[in-house]
Parts: structure tokens; C-alpha cells; sequence
């Protein structure tokens, strides 16, 4: 679960009270339930107002099924097809629920009508789509880069969603452990588990996996396993 900040809480609120009018639909997803798929009919834009999405879409130049484009939680737009110009009216990307995950759903019609009457709502979505071409532009550098740095930069994704723990760890979201974090790697569950074997360790807790720094020397159990600095 992404961590709120005022900011993030304020936005959030802030474009609700915009879409309000427009007769938009609340949606919840499960871990790993699709919210869309590319190839599929855009019918919407869809705001996170809580939990984390992955991101996904096809690339000839990275050789592999998919390359991802990111991590996106709170107040994240997706769906963005339906307002790009010249847009296409078939999903261009792939979005995925990695934690459970509430949104905000507005047809297109209504998004665009919502646009033109809203100054906050237009900035927003400019601010948006900048971020967005920046996130397409790193995907295909992080395609192509071995599995230590995918996981690296895996985890460096993860950090704005965990809880610090006294120690100078990491909690992570309840809904990713090791086999997660290999999924969203997009690295084997064993090259992860050997990768994770240097600065820092993992412990499950009822709260979920804690990414703490490795005590050298210390022993590791079913339930520890050390990891790459995420630096």
C-alpha cells in the first residue's frame, strides 16, 4: 500500500470532487486481477486512489513478451490512450493490480467533458503525460539491463510504497514477497533468490517481508534470505 502524503491525499481528493459530476464508477481489484489489456477497447481513464498497478506493453526492440513500464500508485492516471493525440481506441499497455487496488473509472466522453471545464484537471493530466513518455523511455533501458539491475530497479520502484522500520529497513506491501518480486522483475523466482543473497536480508512478518541490512555473518533461515542494496 503506497504510504499517503498530504500532497498525494489532497490531489487525489482534489480530482475526485472534479469527476464527481461525471458519473464515475468505483472498482476494486485484487492482487493480480487485470484492470485492462493491451489490444483491448479503451473505454476510460482510471485514477488509483489506493494500491499499486504494474504496467505493461509490448516492445519489438526488447525481445521478450512484455517490458514494464513501472510501478503506479496514488493519484496515477491510466488508461491514458483515450486522451494522447491522435489516440488509438485499442489499449496500448497492460495494467495489472500488484496489491488490492481502489480506482476511480470515467468513460472517455465524460474524462474529455471534464478536461475542457477544469483547469487543476487539464494541468494534471499535461503534468501526466510528460511522465508518462518518461516512464515509456525508461522501460526499454530497463528491458535490456541483466537481472541484478531489473531487480534493482525493481526495488527502487517499491521504496515509495513500503513503511521504514527502526532498523533503517524496508516494510514491504503485504502482497509482495520473493515469488512477487520476481514476477515484477520479470527475473526467474531462483536468479532472484540467488541475486538477493549480499547486503540485505528479507524477514516475513505477520505485516509482511521486511528488507533490512544484512547481518554479516549471521545465518540464514526458511524464512530470511539477504538481497541487493536497492540503491
Amino acid at each position: 500500500m503506497m504510504q499517503p502524503t498530504k500532497r498525494s491525499e489532497d490531489v487525489c481528493h482534489g480530482l475526485e470532487q472534479v469527476l464527481a459530476p461525471y458519473d464515475p464508477l468505483r472498482i476494486r481489484y485484487a492482487p493480480g486481477e487485470l484492470l485492462f489489456q493491451a489490444g483491448c477497447f479503451a473505454a476510460g481513464v482510471y485514477l488509483i486512489n489506493d494500491g499499486i498497478v504494474q504496467e505493461s506493453y509490448a516492445h519489438p526492440a526488447a525481445g521478450e513478451p512484455e517490458v514494464a513500464t513501472g510501478l503506479f500508485g496514488r493519484p496515477s492516471l491510466l488508461g491514458h490512450e483515450t486522451f494522447e493525440p491522435g489516440r488509438h481506441p485499442l489499449h496500448g499497455v497492460s495494467c495489472r493490480a500488484v496489491t488490492w487496488v481502489s480506482v476511480l473509472f470515467v468513460e472517455q466522453a465524460a474524462f474529455e467533458t471534464a478536461v475542457a471545464a477544469s483547469d487543476p484537471l487539464r494541468a494534471f493530466q499535461t503534468s501526466h503525460l510528460l511522465e508518462r513518455q518518461s516512464a515509456l523511455t525508461r522501460a526499454l533501458w530497463r528491458s535490456q539491463l541483466d537481472p541484478a539491475g531489473r531487480i534493482r530497479a525493481t526495488l527502487q520502484e517499491i521504496i515509495p510504497f513500503c513503511q521504514a522500520t527502526e532498523d533503517g529497513g524496508l516494510l514491504l506491501p503485504a502482497e509482495i514477497d520473493l515469488h512477487r518480486l520476481a514476477e515484477l522483475s520479470y527475473v526467474s523466482y531462483r536468479k532472484t533468490r540467488d541475486l538477493l543473497r549480499s547486503q540485505w536480508q528479507m524477514e516475513q512478518h505477520d505485516e509482511g517481508w521486511i528488507l533490512s541490512p544484512a547481518r554479516r555473518g549471521s545465518g540464514a533461515d526458511d524464512k530470511r534470505c539477504a538481497t541487493t542494496s536497492p540503491r
